[in-house]
């Protein structure tokens, strides 16, 4: 598995907690119910990425393209998210980003 190369990867309800998956390419992911937290996610692409209900709490997402992406439910509790593309993010039920 090429970390750079993971579009459309399906990981429902994966452990990947404290993963370095900097960079890595997840457009169209399926990370729904997933466990990122403490995971370095800097400057990856999560474009169109469904991450509902995925734990991302203590994540770092800087830098990371998020456009499309579905965070309903996400926990995105201390998650570092400076300079992170936003555009077109869903959020039906907005998360608690402390």
């Amino acid at each position: 598995l090429s970390i750079s190369n993971m579009i459309g990867i399906n990981l429902i309800e994966g452990t990947l907690r404290g993963a370095n998956l900097a960079g890595a390419n997840l457009i169209e992911a399926n990370l729904m119910r997933a466990s990122l937290s403490g995971a370095s996610l800097c400057r990856a692409n999560l474009a169109y990425a469904k991450l509902n209900e995925a734990y991302l709490d203590n994540a770092d997402l800087s830098d990371a393209n998020l456009a499309g992406a579905d965070f309903t439910d996400a926990n995105l509790d201390n998650a570092k998210l400076a300079g992170t593309i936003f555009s077109l993010l869903e959020t039906a039920q907005p998360s608690r980003v402390g």
